[in-house]
């Protein structure tokens, strides 16, 4: 994917997350919402077909049986080099909680105490608990497979997965910031709030998109990074790794000052908030993210220059 286009798709993200978080005005439900899909929505369709009669019955217990043995078919299928046993079992176990997840969603009140039968937040909890549970059996069966590939892939290989991952990365927190900067300008517009509580959400707002901004900046540079040493020639190598090395310097410094500057004006401006309900912020996982990036980029700069003096020596 070109740069153009991906930042165009990056744009398309952030206006997506921010609609999403228009429509749904209640954060939690955005986040059921999120774990709970799509398999809620099929769960849907299958119970909506099941009380179509008997023949929309048996095509509903059909189709969930079915859709439920897809990840066992698959295991079955392959041919026996093509998985490991910890693949395979891990496929025929998410077969498992397909199975007993799309009849949670449909008939959530099985699981629930009868105290709690015929409520209607617990049900919904039924459904994101079951949810997650599918999602991270998801995951978990994607990722054997995935540390099964890197282990056996060439450098070419690795690169092309590590540009997904780093692309993968923006697109993640392009989506988290933007959730974040809408619920902020929603909760701006609150006029129960008053000067001090606006300039201390600002100070927030303005830190959390510093760094967010310079992150993604420095995964784009990142990718940049990647697509010489993809080339043959690998020209312009060491001027893109100092470019990349003095845009980490600014993301790591930055982004950390104006967060100290906003938690600062928080502890000054304590008698004059309306709402202390807050926590000292710093971007941590963005932080981590570009020092492990910086680093990564000091070892390949070093170990070119290294290279280099080695070739004039000989």
């Amino acid at each position: 994917m070109k740069r153009k286009s991906f930042v165009i798709l990056l744009i398309v993200t952030a206006v997506l997350a921010a609609a999403l978080t228009l429509l749904t005005k209640d954060g939690s439900a955005l986040t059921a919402t999120m774990f709970a899909f799509p398999f809620e929505q099929i769960a849907a369709g299958l119970g909506a077909l099941a009380r179509a009669g008997r023949w929309g019955n048996a095509a509903a217990l059909t189709l969930w049986v079915a859709l439920a043995a897809l990840p066992a078919g698959f295991a079955l299928a392959w041919r026996r080099d093509a998985l490991t046993r910890a693949e395979k079992a891990a496929m025929l176990a998410l077969s498992g909680l397909l199975l007993a997840g799309f009849y949670a969603m449909v008939n959530p009140w099985t699981f629930l105490s009868d105290w709690l039968a015929g409520n209607p937040d617990a049900a919904a909890s039924v459904r994101v608990m079951f949810g997650a549970t599918l999602w991270s059996g998801v995951v978990f069966c994607v990722m054997l497979r995935i540390v099964r590939s890197f282990r056996s892939s060439g450098r070419a290989q690795l690169l092309r997965a590590l540009k997904l991952l780093l692309r993968l990365l923006c697109v993640g927190f392009v989506a988290s910031t933007t959730v974040v900067l809408v619920r902020g300008g929603v909760t701006l517009g609150d006029d129960s709030l008053v000067g001090a509580d606006k300039c201390v959400l600002l100070l927030r707002l303005a830190a959390e998109l510093l760094a967010t901004l310079l992150t993604v900046g420095v995964l784009l540079r990142a990718l940049a990074l990647i697509a010489i040493l993809e080339s043959e020639e690998q020209a312009g190598l060491a001027e893109a790794a100092e470019g990349l090395s003095r845009l980490c310097c600014k993301a790591l410094i930055w982004p950390l000052g104006l967060a100290v500057l906003s938690n600062a004006v928080s502890v000054l401006a304590l008698r004059f908030l309306t709402d202390v309900s807050v926590t000292a912020e710093l971007p941590v996982t963005q932080l981590a993210l570009v020092l492990i990036v910086l680093l990564l980029d000091r070892l390949l700069f070093e170990n070119k220059r290294l290279r280099e003096d080695n070739d004039l020596f000989i």
